[in-house]
């Protein structure tokens, strides 16, 4: 089964990916605010890059570095376009503006998760 990570510090951003992939396959969506710590290879990670919050966005950018084998999907609210840049400078595979749309979701699985599959 494959599983997705959704680390946000709103709930809501887990059920819409939850939602979205119902009925898509074998998925699994994990919701955290955190990451895990230790995750073997060719997971998909939707990763919200705040730095407001507790784990913030360089520890977020720190993370994507440090976990090279990982498809991240950045989480970014319309305006962070520079947070989205250092992410994909970071080893991010794309980014998804909140909140979140069905359409876009289905661009990023049609483009790149079914490629992967």
């Amino acid at each position: 089964m494959r599983k997705f990570y959704v680390i946000d510090d709103n709930d809501l951003s887990g059920k819409r990916v939850s939602t979205f992939f119902h009925g898509k396959g074998e998925f699994e969506v994990i919701s955290s605010t955190r990451p895990p710590k230790l995750l073997s290879r060719g997971h998909w990670i939707f990763l919200k890059l705040d730095f407001d919050c507790e784990w913030n966005g360089e520890q977020a950018l720190e993370y994507i570095r440090e976990n090279p084998g990982q498809n991240f999907v950045v989480l970014a609210c319309p305006g962070e376009e520079q947070i989205v840049e250092r992410a994909i400078g970071a080893g991010a595979r794309d980014f998804l503006f909140k909140p979140l749309r069905n359409r876009d979701m289905e661009r990023l699985f049609d483009h790149k998760i079914k490629n992967e599959l």
